[in-house]
């Protein structure tokens, strides 16, 4: 299997799990966090979220030269779905940095990361709804 492939499957593992552990915290703790089974609930949520952000990085370096055609030339296919999906990730990492590191207590920042959360979980189900032969074919190789 190419390199490509491996690293999308591992961000595709590691979206659902993020997703799921994410959606639990919500749930379970509100925007609050707090003790016991909501720091529990966090750290279940964290590590799946920075495999995916240490892979994100990765997949957009390598997919470096379309983001630049699709910043300079008008018809880059998918960039109609792929420029929020990059716009919303962007919001999601920053604002999920600033509560994991900055001891974040501001509400603000866990509603932006709440709502940044289900706008980048839409535009990653359409990401990977339009690659899902492409992904399936990769187990054949």
């Amino acid at each position: 299997m190419k390199k490509i492939y491996r690293i999308d499957w591992i961000l595709a593992v590691s979206f659902v799990l993020s997703a799921i552990s994410g959606l639990c915290f919500h749930l379970h703790c509100g925007h609050g966090g707090g003790r016991g089974v909501c720091r529990e609930y966090g750290y279940l949520h964290e590590v799946p979220a920075l495999v995916f952000l240490c892979f994100s990085v990765w997949h957009i370096k390598m997919h470096w030269a379309w983001y630049k055609g699709a910043f300079r030339n008008r018809s880059v296919r998918g960039k109609y779905n792929n420029i929020p999906l990059t716009i919303t990730f962007l919001v999601l990492c920053v604002t999920g940095l600033m509560i994991l590191f900055g001891g974040c207590r501001q509400h603000g920042v866990k509603l932006w990361h709440s709502w940044s959360a289900l706008l980048f979980a839409v535009s990653s189900i359409i990401h990977l709804v339009g690659r899902y032969s492409l992904l399936v074919k990769s187990l054949r190789n």
